[in-house]
């Protein structure tokens, strides 16, 4: 993308990376992880958009327990 001089970079994290639920602690601090990395990224290359993608809670064990 630097060669090039454009690029689009699109993250994935969650709501959970927004807000830690005590239930939740590890997938919180990875998600926040994602988006402070990209927040980095998007900082220190001004020529490359940066995207950040933050579902809401879906169906899945995480949310179960």
């Amino acid at each position: 993308m630097k060669a090039q001089g454009s690029g689009h970079f699109i993250s994935i994290d969650s709501t959970l990376g927004h807000e830690v639920v005590p239930t939740a602690a590890v997938h919180s601090t990875t998600k926040y992880a994602v988006r402070a990395i990209s927040e980095v990224f998007r900082k220190e290359n001004s020529d490359i958009r940066v995207c950040i993608v933050s579902p809401s809670f879906v169906e899945s064990e995480l949310i179960q327990g």
